[in-house]
C-alpha cells in the first residue's frame, strides 16, 4: 500500500505519526510544490530517518497511490480533490471541505458514487468521550435530552509568539476560532441531533491579536431549546461539558465524565440535591482528540482494506456543517 500526503505543516507532521506503522505499508510520499526535503525535515519530521518515507515536488508521482491524505492549507483543498477524486484511490481530506460557496457547491454536484470516496477529518465523533455521549442520548437512560453545553479554551492569544500567528491575522473565516475549532462542534452536533441550527454567534476580542479571540456559537433544536459551544484563546485552560436530561445529567470537567442519576435525589431534610457521581470514562482531552483521529483514519485503512467506500452519511454531514458556518457569514 502506498500513501501520498500533501502537506508539511503541523497537522501534517500528526498524521504522518498515526500512520507512518500501518501494517502492509510499503511507503509514504510526501508532496511539497517547491520545499526540499531538508526544509521539510527541519520543520515538523525532525531527525526521521524511514527509507518508507520519500519526498517529492513532483505531484503526479503521487499517482501510485491508493490513499491520499490532504493536509495542506484550507484553501488547496479542492484543488487536490479535484485532481484526484476520479482516479481509483480513498481521500482523507483535513477539514473545511470548502472556504467559500463555489468550492461547496463543486462538492454537492459531484455523484454520489465519488463523494462515496471521500472522507473529512472531523474526528469529534470517533473519540472516546463523545461516541459515549452519543450511546447515552440514544439509549435514553436518563431521560429525554434537553441540552448541552460546552467550554473549551486555553490562553494562546496573550502568547507573545502567537499574536502574529494565522489563527489571529487571516481573515478567512477558516484560520479563526470559528472556522478552525468552531467548525469541528458544527459538525458534532449535525451528527449528534441532525435536526439542528445555528441561532447565533457571539465574537469577542480580549488580547492584542487582531482577530477576535473568543466565540460562543448558540444552537437551537427542534423544541427551540439552546445548546452551546463556548471558545476562547483568552482563558486559562478548560474542557467541560455539561448534558442535561430530564432524569439525569452528564459532565466531563477534570479529565473524567461523570453521570448523575437518579433526578429524584434527596438530603435528610428531603431537600432536592445531586445524586452521586458515577464515573462514566477517565481520559484527557489530548487522549480524547488523538484517539478520536486515530479511530477515524483506522476507517480510512478499514474502508480500503475491505475495497469498500465510505457511507454518503459521512460526506453530507461535513458539507452540511461548512455550509452552516458559510450561511451565518451570509446573513
Amino acid at each position: 500500500m502506498e500513501i501520498g500526503l500533501i502537506g508539511t505543516g503541523n497537522q501534517a507532521g500528526k498524521l504522518l505519526k498515526l500512520i507512518r506503522f500501518k501494517k502492509n505499508l510499503k511507503k509514504i510520499i510526501i508532496f511539497h510544490p517547491f520545499k526540499k526535503k531538508l526544509e521539510i525535515q527541519s520543520t515538523y519530521i525532525k531527525n526521521l530517518k524511514d527509507k518508507k518515507i520519500l519526498f517529492t515536488n513532483k505531484l503526479d508521482e503521487l499517482n501510485v497511490c491508493k490513499l491520499i491524505i490532504i493536509a495542506s492549507s484550507s484553501d488547496t483543498h479542492l484543488k487536490f480533490i479535484k485532481l484526484f477524486i476520479k482516479k481509483n484511490i480513498l481521500i482523507f481530506c483535513e477539514k473545511p471541505p470548502a472556504t467559500n460557496y463555489k468550492e461547496l457547491n463543486y462538492l454537492k454536484k459531484l455523484p454520489n458514487n465519488l463523494k462515496k470516496k471521500i472522507i473529512f477529518n472531523f474526528h469529534l465523533p470517533y473519540s472516546p468521550i463523545y461516541m459515549n455521549i452519543k450511546k447515552i442520548i440514544n439509549n435514553k437512560k436518563y431521560g429525554e435530552f434537553i441540552k448541552i453545553n460546552i467550554s473549551v479554551g486555553h490562553g494562546i492569544s496573550f502568547k507573545k509568539d502567537f499574536i502574529k500567528n494565522w489563527r489571529f491575522q487571516q481573515k478567512n473565516i477558516f484560520s479563526n476560532i470559528l472556522g478552525n475549532l468552531g467548525i469541528h462542534y458544527i459538525h458534532l452536533f449535525v451528527k449528534l441531533f441532525n435536526k439542528i441550527k445555528i441561532d447565533d454567534i457571539n465574537r469577542e476580542k480580549y488580547s492584542k491579536a487582531k482577530n477576535f479571540d473568543t466565540a460562543e456559537i448558540l444552537f437551537k433544536s427542534k423544541k427551540n431549546i439552546l445548546s452551546n459551544v463556548f471558545m476562547s484563546y483568552a482563558i486559562p485552560y478548560t474542557d467541560t461539558i455539561e448534558i442535561s436530561f430530564t432524569n439525569g445529567k452528564i459532565i466531563y470537567f477534570n479529565n473524567k465524565l461523570d453521570a448523575y442519576h437518579p433526578r429524584d435525589f434527596f438530603d435528610k431534610t428531603g431537600s432536592f440535591r445531586l445524586a452521586p457521581d458515577k464515573n462514566l470514562l477517565k481520559i484527557s482531552h489530548k487522549k480524547n482528540l488523538s484517539i478520536g483521529t486515530e479511530n477515524i483514519l483506522d476507517l480510512l485503512f478499514k474502508t480500503f482494506k475491505n475495497k469498500e467506500y465510505f457511507k454518503i452519511e459521512e460526506f453530507n454531514q461535513a458539507i452540511k456543517a461548512n455550509q452552516m458556518l458559510l450561511d451565518f457569514y451570509k446573513r
